[in-house]
């Protein structure tokens, strides 16, 4: 992660906006009992670990420059009402800790022009979404974008769809 710091800092100076995207879901229609560990664990290290060590390396930068956008993307099925149905529960887990990351994170920027947000950008068509989701990539990039680009007084350590407030 330094060295990829490092890279940024010395090419751009800077780093205004952080869009935490990766993410994998290979748990589909598994209950979490038939989940094995190794497929829990890719899952928690692509969807939770990967934006854990983004922001834990990047947010600094953004304090230390006065400015700065996290948007995790998470899911609906990562909060805690849809944690009763076991089916899909790598993913879930997953992103409802992304959930909690993004609180943490952005109590750690309070009083700073930095705002970490979720966002779920709903069953899109892409790799992960498949051919039979509902919304267009374009859909799902309205939402990300506001986030991206939030004002000073804009909102903090919140989770939206389509740019409304959503319970975790």
């Amino acid at each position: 992660m330094d060295q990829l710091k490092n890279q940024i800092i010395k090419t751009d100076g800077k780093l205004d906006v952080l869009v935490n995207n990766a993410g994998i879901f290979p748990d589909k229609k598994d209950s979490i009992l038939d989940v094995d560990s190794d497929t829990f664990e890719d899952v928690q290290l692509v969807n939770y670990f990967g934006p854990y060590f983004l922001m834990s390396t990047f947010i600094p930068v953004m304090i230390e420059n006065d400015y700065g956008r996290v948007v995790n993307l998470a899911a609906e099925m990562g909060v805690q009402s849809a944690m009763d149905a076991p089916m899909a529960g790598a993913y879930k887990a997953s992103k409802l800790g992304l959930n909690a990351l993004t609180r943490l994170f952005a109590g750690s920027t309070r009083r700073k022009n930095v705002k970490v947000n979720s966002v779920s950008p709903g069953w899109v068509k892409t790799d992960l979404g498949g051919e039979k989701a509902k919304r267009e990539p374009g859909e799902a990039m309205e939402g990300i974008l506001w986030l991206a680009q939030l004002d000073e007084d804009g909102p903090n350590g919140k989770f939206f769809r389509d740019k409304e407030e959503l319970d975790f």
